[in-house]
C-alpha cells in the first residue's frame, strides 16, 4: 500500500506544480493519476518498488521541480530566487546519492545529516520568504491580517470591513470579501503570530515544522534513522509547499493540528487528541468527511464531550457577538463562490468540452458517499490509519470529481496521504 500512496503523493505535488494548483490538461491528467495510485494502494495492490526507494526518487522529482519554477507569485526580492534554486538543486543532487544508496540497500548516517540539512534549509527558506514576499496581493492573507488587528482592537472582524487586494479586478471570478471570511478557528490560531511577527503566515511555518515532527515521530524517530526523515523532507520539499505560505492559506494549520491529534490518539491520550480534533474539524467547511469517519476512532463519551467543546465554542461566541455576519461572512460566503473553469477538477475539463456545469451539490454528494464507503472498507484498518485514509479517500474524490478544487485543498490532501503513510502498521521501510 506505502508505495502505491508515496507514487499517488508524488503525482499530486506535480499536478499541482504545473499551473500553481489550477487546471490545465497536463495537470488534471496528473491528478488523475495521483487518484488512481491512491484507488490502487486502498484495495491493497502491491508494487515491487519499495516504498524508501520512492521517497528518495520522489525527493529527486520534488528538487527538480523546485529549481525550475519560483517557489511564490508575490515575490518582491530580486535575491530570493537564486538562493532557492540553488538549494533545490543541490537537494537534488543529493536526492540522486540517496537513491543509488537505497536502492542498494545501503544505510548510511551521511543520509541522515543530509535529509536533516535539507529540513533545516527548507524552514529559513520559509523564514526568508515572508520578508522577500511581504504582502501577497490576495484576500486570504489581506483578510488575515487586517481582520486579526480588528479583532485585537476589540472589533468584530466579520462585521469591519477588510481592503480588497485585487480592487474589484476579480469581482468576476469570485465574489469580494467585504469582512473576515473563514470559520473563527483560523483567525484564534493565527493571532499569536501577529501579536510576535506581525504576520499570521508565521503561525504556519511553525505548523509546518509541528507536522514535520509528527511525522518524525510516527515514522519512527531516532531508531529508523535516515528511513524517518524521509517523509518529513517530502513534506517541507512539496512543489507548492513554500507558495502555500507565502499566499497565507492555512491548510498548514489544519494539517498539523490533525496529525498531532492522531499522535495523541496513538498514544491513548483520547482527551488532548480529541480536542485537537475538534480544533481540526472546526476550521473548514469541507472537512465533513473529518466528522463523518468520527466513528473509526473510538473515542470515549469524556473524549466526545470536550471535542465538541473545543469545536463548537468558538462558534457560538461569535454568533452571541452578531449571527447575521459571522453567518453570512464566516460561514456561507465560502459556499457562495462562482463556478470556474481554472478549477483543478473533472468540472473544468467536463465544462470546456460539453458545457456541462456540475452543481456544488455534486462535492457534498460524494463526501457523503464516499465517507459512508470508507466506513465500511477501513473498519478493520487500524484506528489512526484507517481514520486518516478515509479522509484521504473522501476529500480526494470530492475534490476531484465535485464542483471546485485548488492548490490549497490538494495540500490537505497531501498532507492526510502522509498520515496515512506514517500510521500504517508495517514499517516505512518494508
Amino acid at each position: 500500500m506505502r508505495s502505491w500512496l508515496l507514487l499517488s503523493y508524488a503525482l499530486l505535488g506535480t499536478g499541482v506544480w504545473v499551473q500553481n494548483g489550477t487546471y490545465t490538461p497536463v495537470a488534471i491528467i496528473l491528478v488523475i493519476a495521483s487518484f488512481v495510485c491512491l484507488l490502487m494502494g486502498v484495495h491493497g495492490r502491491e508494487m515491487k518498488m519499495q516504498p524508501v526507494t520512492i521517497m528518495w526518487a520522489a525527493l529527486f522529482l520534488f528538487g527538480v521541480l523546485g529549481v525550475l519554477k519560483s517557489p511564490g507569485t508575490d515575490i518582491e526580492a530580486t535575491w530570493f530566487n537564486g538562493p532557492t534554486q540553488i538549494f533545490f538543486g543541490i537537494v537534488s543532487v543529493l536526492s540522486a546519492a540517496g537513491f543509488w544508496l537505497r536502492s542498494r540497500g545501503k544505510d548510511m548516517s551521511v543520509l541522515m545529516w543530509m535529509l536533516f540539512a535539507t529540513i533545516v534549509g527548507a524552514v529559513l527558506l520559509r523564514i526568508l520568504l515572508l520578508w522577500a514576499s511581504p504582502s501577497p496581493q490576495i484576500d486570504v492573507w489581506t483578510g488575515a491580517q487586517e481582520s486579526a488587528a480588528h479583532l485585537l482592537s476589540g472589533s468584530n472582524p466579520y462585521t469591519t470591513p477588510i481592503t480588497d487586494p485585487y480592487r474589484g479586478r476579480m469581482a468576476g471570478v469570485f465574489p469580494t470579501a467585504v469582512a473576515y471570511m473563514y470559520l473563527p478557528v483560523n483567525l484564534l490560531l493565527q493571532l499569536p503570530a501577529f501579536i510576535f511577527m506581525h504576520d499570521v503566515r508565521a503561525m504556519h511555518i511553525v505548523a509546518d515544522i509541528i507536522f514535520a515532527l509528527v511525522l518524525w515521530q510516527f515514522g519512527g524517530g531516532k531508531k529508523r534513522g535516515s528511513d524517518a526523515l524521509l517523509l518529513p523532507a517530502l513534506w517541507f520539499l512539496h512543489p507548492r509547499g513554500m507558495h502555500l505560505i507565502e499566499q497565507g492559506w492555512t491548510e498548514p494549520m489544519l494539517i498539523a493540528i490533525f496529525a498531532l491529534s492522531l499522535l495523541l490518539l496513538s498514544k491513548k491520550r483520547n482527551v488532548p487528541g480529541a480536542v485537537l480534533l475538534g480544533l481540526g474539524i472546526g476550521m473548514k467547511q469541507y472537512l465533513l468527511p473529518a466528522l463523518l469517519l468520527l466513528p473509526r476512532l473510538r473515542l470515549s463519551k469524556i473524549a466526545i464531550a470536550f471535542g465538541c467543546i473545543t469545536l463548537l465554542l468558538p462558534f457560538f461566541a461569535f454568533l452571541l457577538w452578531d449571527p447575521i455576519a459571522f453567518i453570512q461572512n464566516g460561514v456561507l460566503f465560502l459556499l457562495q463562490t462562482f463556478f470556474r473553469t481554472d478549477s483543478l477538477s473533472i468540472s473544468s475539463p467536463l465544462y470546456v468540452m460539453t458545457g456541462i456545469m456540475l452543481p456544488k451539490a455534486t462535492s457534498a454528494i460524494i463526501v457523503f458517499l464516499a465517507s459512508g464507503w470508507a466506513l465500511l472498507k477501513f473498519k478493520h484498518v487500524p484506528q489512526e490509519h484507517g481514520y486518516a485514509l478515509g479522509i484521504v479517500f473522501s476529500l480526494f474524490a470530492a475534490f476531484l470529481l465535485g464542483s471546485q478544487a485548488f492548490e490549497n485543498y490538494y495540500a490537505v490532501v497531501a498532507g492526510f496521504l502522509l498520515i496515512a503513510i506514517v500510521t500504517a502498521k508495517k514499517e516505512i521501510a518494508s
